[in-house]
């Protein structure tokens, strides 16, 4: 699907399903590049042999060739070795499947460079929240590049009947990471570190550009997303379309001093400055 605008807008694409929906957000330029470490979480396993974690990669120009090199065994092609497909035109997509449904299976890390921009999704289908409660739910996202990627990030804790997960990618070797002031892990690139969050929110520095995927939800049904960084990230305007009449909530991340200057739908006084709480550090 190619969408263009005259001017600004805000874009997703939703499986809008009885089961398993979610949201994709649309990055527009800021989802295109030329690499990407793709986040996968590695904490449970999907739940059908049919639906395993995957990517899908879609060029922007003629004979681009990308190359993938795998971090776990993918449908025809072991971990550990590269190898190249060539997307004949622009709007040319490619599908990778990890070969497994474990936790374990989940392709954390691989990375993708391409000869010209692509747009790369992550989608990982009936994830098992067991430990939550025993439902399944859809992951998946539109990822932004490397060079898209921060070193500071705030994940705000969501619904789930438990912990939210953090997963923490580096891109570079010696990568270190810290939540909330405190020294956790020193990465190489492309591996991952995963943080249980058990506060209300956290603040997560890396000491070199870092792929950020919470796993949150309601109850015991899973979504997920990229996180943007806070360097680059946020806006005065937000716009979004009720799709079902379930339980929606949303969180809000502001600047100290903004707390009180929001409107909802041009009201004031219905999101409140009492209503907010500090990020830690």
């Amino acid at each position: 699907i190619h969408i263009t605008s005259t001017a600004d807008i805000s874009a997703y694409y939703e499986v809008n399903r009885i089961n398993n929906p979610d949201i994709f957000a649309l990055k527009g330029d800021n989802a295109l590049g030329t690499s990407f470490h793709l986040p996968f979480q590695n904490f449970t396993s999907n739940g059908y042999t049919s639906s395993p974690a995957g990517f899908d990669v879609v060029a922007t120009e003629d004979n681009t060739v990308i190359t993938i090199t795998p971090t776990q065994d993918l449908q025809g092609h072991p971990a550990g070795i590269s190898y190249d497909v060539v997307l004949p035109f622009a709007g040319s997509t490619y599908s990778g499947r990890a070969a497994g449904t474990s936790a374990a299976a989940h392709p954390t890390g691989t990375t993708i460079t391409a000869s010209a921009p692509v747009a790369v999704t992550l989608s990982d289908d009936s994830c098992n929240g067991t430990i939550f409660g025993g439902c399944a739910d859809l992951m998946g996202d539109q990822l932004v590049p490397d060079n898209i990627l921060g070193t500071e990030y705030i994940a705000v804790h969501g619904y789930l009947a438990g912990d939210d997960r953090i997963q923490i990618l580096a891109t570079e070797d010696n990568t270190t990471v810290t939540v909330d002031g405190a020294l956790l892990a020193t990465l190489q690139a492309g591996e991952a570190y995963q943080h249980v969050l058990n506060t209300p929110s956290a603040f997560i520095e890396t000491s070199a550009p870092a792929a950020v995927w919470q796993s949150t939800g309601f109850g015991c049904e899973l979504g997920g997303a990229q996180l943007p960084s806070v360097k680059c990230t946020g806006s005065n305007a937000t716009v979004f379309v009720r799709s079902t009449s379930e339980t929606m909530r949303f969180n809000l991340l502001v600047p100290a001093g903004g707390e009180g200057d929001f409107l909802f739908n041009g009201t004031s006084g219905i999101v409140t400055a009492n209503m907010f709480a500090v990020v830690p550090g």
